[in-house]
Order: C-alpha cells, then structure tokens, then sequence
C-alpha cells in the first residue's frame, strides 16, 4: 500500500524495503510439515527471529522464535510424561 506524504522528516536517506530486505535466495524458509526437532534446530542456527512458513510456493505465515520456544518447551513437558506414564 502507499502511504500519503506527511510533513514529518525521516532520516532513513530515501531507502525503500528493497534497499533493507533479505534476498528471496537468502531466505531460511520452513515448510508446512517441518517437524518441531527441525524448526529448532533452524533456530539455533540462525539469528533470525521469525521464519517464514510456505506451502509450495505459498505463504501460509510466519513462526516467532519466541513462540516456537514456547511449544518447543510445551511438548517437552508432554513427551517427558508420556515417557513416565509408559514405564
């Protein structure tokens, strides 16, 4: 969308989103049915704090690290007492 001029200055040197993104080649993308194990592993390995999440070549949304490490923990919890209640 294209925001109307306004009378604030900006200091950001007339830089668009195509001078700051990340080339679509240099993306870390994660595929609808990634497995937990793997999203995390992804996590370690980058900085980013999000991942783009696709379908082919559809985006279906992003996962936060912040969230992924909520449910990461979660399932932790859930399998450690599953294991319990199997032995």
């Amino acid at each position: 969308p294209w925001l109307p001029p306004t009378s604030r200055t900006f200091r950001d040197g007339g830089e668009t989103a195509a001078h700051t993104m990340r080339p679509a080649a240099r993306l870390v993308v994660v595929h609808d049915a990634c497995a937990l194990g793997e999203l995390q592993r992804l996590a370690h390995e980058h900085a980013f704090r999000a991942f783009p999440v696709v379908q082919g070549e559809r985006l279906l949304g992003v996962v936060m690290r912040d969230k992924l490490r909520v449910c990461v923990g979660e399932c932790s919890v859930l399998m450690a007492s599953w294991r319990t209640r199997r032995s």
